[in-house]
């Protein structure tokens, strides 16, 4: 890539936007000998939140061109694989550079153009337009249903009328590198968008644990990647129980590869306040000011907050105050992940603080799984009637 140039560069302040994407060709243009020749157009006009789905429909069409060329019987044919593979590679960096910048900086790009070079194998012209103010968006956690098998899990998100949902790591049998693709084939075929996913969480209670807890960080990464999650929902990962040397041993070796490879990939890790009845470290403001102290050291990293955690602590209001520019993510449950049955008073406060406060990402319903069908259309409900007053 040798060019970037900005057009008509506009911030709103730190409120997200939701902006659309003209994504008006793609010209795969290899070396000009008479036969290694490729070429095809793309028209597409898409939400800027579902970018990723159209670039794989591209990345498919260049996928199917290197599998032909690369099983072709002539030589010329054969070569053209590794230069298609390039076009596909072109497209993944430029889907990963728009979602960073637009992640990162909650920025309205009134005009982007990005135009990448790479030896006169590949042009590629993205053109990105207007855009306008986001809302808050309810979202479910599907690890209410991690019991059952994932395609029953999935299918019963879109039942209960949800367009989002955060994957929780907990529905997955295998976690692995290779169940993130039934994962986003289900995710896809029900047509939900993944606006979080929940890491897997291993609260580490000696150093032979720590790499154990960097591999299920590792691994949720690569679904929060596949899914096309920008942010994901990360626990402290250490014992409460450690004594301070120990505990901030662990989370420095543990954040320091998290960290790093999180930002390899363009997502966000936003750290959970955790209940009293927690294994892990991390359920008030002095802890979390501790952790982040250690595991945050360039001041990237988010925050969830989990509001039944911080009711019960009695945490709402303090964790809010000092976190709300961090804030991209929020669980709501009644106390000890029960269900709703009408507006209480702190959830009223609640909402209406992070109207103040300008924040307009997910609300996230993350229930026990004790809750029935009909509690969670309750709790549903009960949110959206208050979002709409």
């Amino acid at each position: 890539m040798n060019q970037v140039s900005w057009h008509k560069f506009r911030s709103f302040g730190t409120a997200p936007v939701q902006t659309n994407l003209s994504l008006r060709r793609v010209e795969i243009c290899l070396s000009k000998n008479g036969v290694e020749n490729v070429s095809f157009d793309l028209a597409l006009d898409v939400a800027l939140d579902r970018l990723d789905e159209h670039v794989l429909q591209i990345q498919s069409c260049t996928c199917a061109r290197f599998r032909k060329a690369w099983s072709a019987k002539q030589p010329w044919q054969r070569r053209l694989a590794p230069k298609i593979k390039l076009v596909d590679d072109v497209v993944d960096v430029v889907d990963e550079a728009l979602r960073s910048w637009v992640n990162r900086y909650r920025l309205d790009f009134a005009g982007l153009v990005y135009e990448g070079e790479h030896d006169n194998t590949a042009n590629v012209l993205v053109r990105e337009v207007n855009g306008s103010a986001g809302s808050l968006r309810l979202s479910l956690s599907n690890g209410i249903f991690c019991k059952r098998v994932l395609e029953e899990n999935i299918a019963e998100v879109e039942r209960l009328g949800f367009e989002n949902l955060e994957f929780n790591m907990k529905s997955v049998e295998v976690e692995d590198d290779v169940s993130v693709y039934d994962a986003k084939k289900l995710v896809d075929a029900h047509g939900l968008k993944c606006l979080t996913l929940h890491a897997a969480t291993l609260h580490v209670k000696n150093e032979v644990e720590v790499h154990r807890a960097v591999y299920y960080g590792k691994i949720s990464l690569e679904f929060a990647r596949r899914l096309q999650a920008p942010v994901m929902v990360v626990h402290s990962n250490v014992s409460r129980k450690l004594p301070e040397p120990q505990r901030h041993k662990m989370l420095e070796a543990i954040f320091k590869e998290l960290s790093s490879h999180a930002k390899s990939l363009n997502v966000k890790l936003a750290l959970e306040n955790l209940s009293y009845a927690s294994s892990g470290y991390g359920k008030n403001v002095a802890e979390l000011d501790e952790i982040l102290g250690i595991a945050d050291e360039e001041g990237a990293m988010g925050f969830t907050l989990d509001f039944c955690h911080a009711e019960a602590t009695g945490q709402t209001s303090a964790l809010l105050e000092k976190y709300h520019a961090r804030l991209c993510n929020v669980h709501i449950s009644n106390r000890a992940h029960k269900p709703f049955d009408s507006p209480t008073p702190s959830l009223l406060a609640l909402v209406q603080k992070l109207r103040e406060y300008g924040y307009a990402g997910p609300l996230t319903l993350e229930l026990s799984r004790k809750c029935t069908v009909e509690e969670i259309l309750k709790t549903k409900s009960v949110v959206e009637e208050i979002l709409n007053l």
